[in-house]
């Protein structure tokens, strides 16, 4: 078994690779695997990494550092023990290993990150797919933003606290979560995930299968903290980095592949949420009645027919949007240009 780390670093990268659904996605997980040796980092950032690949179908933990990557567990099951000397929680021995999709398996990894990685700061990226509100389908299963944010959430329980009922001691906030999974920066993300993370780096639209330039991203944060003792690097700058980086590999490229990277500043998600918690107050206080809904009388149906043309209860209903309304809009607007900021 490999030796695990004893000093704390100034970053832990924590890389939850689901990569088991199929020969070619497995291939792209081993190609990052390799830029991240290549990036060669220093003692001041851990890069850990849980892998389930498409053979071997059990999920396997990797430290990667000094140019090389070391196995430090096989064989990845349910009820992992977190702690050295920790009894397993596994009901039952699985035949594929612990199952990817699920919150338990994603907590338990952030929890044994933390525990044998410790850092001053701490990044998650979450690779493979994405498929609408849900990221990864290992045995089938996506994992929900809610599973996300439930298992980040116990990432924050100090193991000490958490054999203690009643404690309330928790660890700040994960710093950054990024995704290189297509289309998870959205609106939803961001307000289900603002109590559990700070920033969020991902992308709008689809992600090209060669996926973020990790050799360039982590190899940049270990160059600067190697040159500066008191290198310091705050999670917006990084998700920034992570943007500028990936963006500007396809410059040039003549593939005609489009990128897109946005970060998320999820401290400032509960102004969205109110906004939109009142906007969607408003909109039901119009269909149930409160507030009525001025009728505009008659509207005829341009290049058709002279005729108007009838709907509800022969008239047509025309939506007034009142200046409290419009400001309302303004501020959604608002919010949502603040928690952002975008590369193209």
């Amino acid at each position: 078994m490999a030796q695990v780390a004893t000093d704390k670093a100034k970053w832990t990268v924590m890389v939850y690779m689901a990569a088991g659904d199929g020969a070619d996605l497995d291939a792209n997980a081993v190609s990052d695997l390799q830029e991240m040796e290549r990036a060669n980092v220093g003692r001041d950032i851990n890069v850990v990494v849980q892998i389930n690949r498409y053979w071997p179908t059990k999920p396997q933990r990797y430290r990667i550092g000094d140019g090389q990557t070391t196995l430090v567990r096989a064989d990845i099951m349910d009820g992992e023990p977190i702690a050295d000397g920790t009894p397993t929680k596994m009901a039952q021995p699985q035949k594929d290993g612990a199952n990817m999709g699920s919150r338990e398996t994603l907590a338990n990894f952030l929890q044994w990150s933390r525990h044998h990685y410790p850092a001053d700061r701490y990044f998650l990226v979450l690779w493979g797919h994405a498929y609408g509100l849900g990221y990864g389908r290992d045995h089938g299963d996506p994992m929900t933003l809610p599973e996300i944010r439930e298992a980040i959430h116990e990432f924050r329980q100090p193991l000490e606290a958490q054999a203690q009922a009643g404690a309330s001691q928790e660890w700040p906030k994960l710093d950054l979560l990024g995704a290189n999974a297509c289309a998870m920066s959205y609106a939803e993300a961001a307000c289900e995930l603002r109590s559990e993370v700070q920033y969020l780096v991902a992308s709008e639209i689809a992600i090209p299968l060669a996926g973020w330039p990790y050799e360039t991203i982590l190899g940049c944060m270990s160059k600067q903290a190697e040159a500066d003792p008191a290198w310091d690097m705050p999670p917006d700058a990084v998700g920034q980095l992570v943007a500028d980086r990936y963006v500007t590999q396809f410059d040039g490229s003549g593939t005609g592949e489009r990128g897109a990277m946005s970060v998320l500043n999820l401290n400032a998600a509960d102004t969205l949420t109110r906004h939109v918690a009142d906007l969607g107050q408003a909109i039901l206080n119009v269909v149930d009645g409160t507030t009525r809904v001025p009728v505009s009388g008659w509207r005829r149906s341009a290049g058709r027919s002279s005729e108007p043309r009838p709907a509800m209860s022969g008239r047509w209903w025309t939506w007034s949007i009142s200046r409290s309304d419009w400001t309302t809009c303004a501020s959604i607007c608002g919010s949502c240009r603040r928690i952002q900021r975008s590369k193209f």
